[in-house]
């Protein structure tokens, strides 16, 4: 009796390892699209490609299709403004002191209206890619 149950035990196991094996072998790992390293360049369409790999997919998703749009709309217009502000100081001394700031800021205008979606992409390791054009 305990030689059939060890066959049986023996017999489930190579099942078992077979199914696994089989699995593994259906998993694939595809590997990224060539315009998540190599952004295309076409003069008909404004472009924006943006990606997010936090671990959370819902987070991810969201991120890269924000960071896309983001990296699209900058393409289209940005707005930058400087303020610089010059100060000269002196004590009772008749030490001079000079001070300089200067405030850059970009505003970029993100109100876009007939984006396309090329493509999405995502992996574990990667992360959500988004692919957005605009003619």
């Amino acid at each position: 009796m305990l030689k059939i149950r060890n066959k049986t035990c023996i017999k489930a196991f190579g099942l078992v390892a077979i199914i696994i094996t089989v699995l593994n072998s259906c998993v694939s790992t595809e590997p990224a699209p060539d315009w998540v390293t190599n952004p295309p360049t076409n003069n008909a369409y404004y472009i924006g490609i943006g990606g997010s790999n936090s671990g959370d997919k819902a987070e991810d998703n969201e991120i890269a299709k924000r960071r896309a749009m983001s990296a699209l709309a900058a393409e289209i217009s940005a707005v930058i403004s400087s303020e610089s502000t010059y100060k000269t100081t002196a004590d009772s001394l008749g030490n001079i002191n000079d001070s300089a700031e200067e405030v850059i800021t970009q505003l970029v205008n993100q109100n876009l209206k007939a984006v396309e979606i090329v493509d999405v992409w995502s992996s574990v390791s990667s992360g959500y890619w988004y692919y957005l054009r605009l003619n």
